[in-house]
């Protein structure tokens, strides 16, 4: 019995499958030529995926950078809004209207959008506004209606690919850490992203915190010994305990890790295993912002 052929065979109706790449290549000329929204959509994957753009940003007249700047954005859901959303019946384009119209007026007319009403990427060509305003979250904060949280990767144009993907990585890691929402840079989360990579060291850590996650007063008092700055007081008076207790329980935290929270080599271990821990545990944890301590800001 002969098979039918479907619409996706590579010979329907007749048409060699190079013909089909050379038809679909005019029809992304002409969309670039009449349609500038449709021509951005275009090379902004184009450029993401490491498709040549040349002939698309000429039809539609968009210089190609030598390098760029790699924004991912998130768009923040319900448990995270802090802003006054809008009633649910918006229509979705309207926000992505309003996101993208924004992108423009704070990165310039040059940006690359390819957005969605969740979030996505933009890439920004090196620049055309000197470096990412800190506004950039704010503003487009106020356009969705809700909380937005911007990483920013610079890239050259060949680079543009794997940038896209590690800022991605590093917008799950936020979401994950529950950081506030806001605009950050590569270097302010490399910690993190090497915390997070799969491996022996990694696994170790993990352990670290699982040796006192049964007891859930030794871990809330040491992430807020470290949010912070290491202020016993300030942390006795945050959880409305006598400053002695604060001491017993880092004490507690000493003797179950071997590592000593009152000695800066313990701390760097301790602070390091909550990162990792609170990244792979992130199902298991009640949603809730943290402040990042000026010693994470540093980092």
């Amino acid at each position: 019995m002969r098979q039918k052929l479907s619409r996706d065979d590579p010979d329907q109706d007749g048409v060699p499958q190079s013909m089909v790449a050379v038809m679909t290549h005019l029809q992304r000329l002409r969309a670039a030529a009449g349609d500038r929204v449709g021509a951005v959509a275009t090379m902004s994957a184009a450029l993401m995926s490491g498709e040549s753009v040349g002939a698309v940003a000429r039809a539609a007249g968009i210089p190609v950078a030598e390098s760029y700047t790699v924004v991912a954005l998130g768009i923040a859901g319900e448990s995270l809004r802090r802003i006054p959303v809008q009633a649910e019946s918006e229509s979705g384009a309207a926000r992505l209207a309003r996101v993208q119209d924004a992108v423009y007026a704070v990165c310039g007319e040059q940006a690359l959008p390819l957005l969605g009403v969740h979030g996505g990427t933009v890439l920004v060509p090196v620049g055309e506004h000197g470096d990412l305003p800190p506004e950039l979250a704010p503003q487009l904060s106020r356009a969705a209606h809700a909380p937005v949280v911007a990483v920013a990767v610079p890239a050259e144009a060949p680079g543009i690919p794997r940038a896209t993907v590690v800022a991605h990585e590093l917008l799950e890691i936020i979401h994950r850490l529950h950081y506030p929402p806001r605009l950050y840079r590569f270097r302010e989360l490399s910690l993190e992203y090497q915390l997070t990579r799969p491996g022996p060291a990694t696994e170790y850590l993990q352990t670290v915190i699982e040796r006192i996650a049964a007891h859930p007063d030794l871990l809330e008092t040491l992430r807020l010994h470290i949010d912070n700055g290491f202020q016993r007081q300030t942390t006795a008076r945050l959880l409305k305990i006598h400053c002695n207790t604060v001491d017993y329980r880092l004490r507690r935290i000493r003797e179950l890790t071997g590592l000593d929270p009152n000695w800066p080599s313990g701390l760097w271990y301790l602070q390091s295993a909550l990162i990792v821990y609170g990244y792979h545990c992130a199902e298991l944890a009640a949603p809730r912002i943290r402040n990042r301590s000026a010693t994470q800001e540093r980092m």
